[in-house]
């Protein structure tokens, strides 16, 4: 499950964290990839299966 307020997205049932920059996050769940681009990007949090990115978000994309 994936949750986005103004400025935090969560994403719940991670499997992998791809690239992470200041513009680009790229995590990976058990069905597809969350590709996150934005500026001042940051994991603020992590469980071994939550995770909580802050930021200026443009774009959330889903690949499979």
């Amino acid at each position: 499950m994936i949750s986005i307020e103004y400025n935090k997205i969560m994403i719940e049932n991670y499997t992998a964290i791809g690239n992470v920059d200041s513009h680009q996050i790229e995590i990976q769940t058990k069905k597809q990839r969350v590709v996150i681009r934005g500026e001042k990007l940051e994991i603020t949090a992590m469980s071994k299966d939550e995770i909580a990115i802050r930021g200026i978000f443009e774009a959330v994309m889903f690949h499979e």
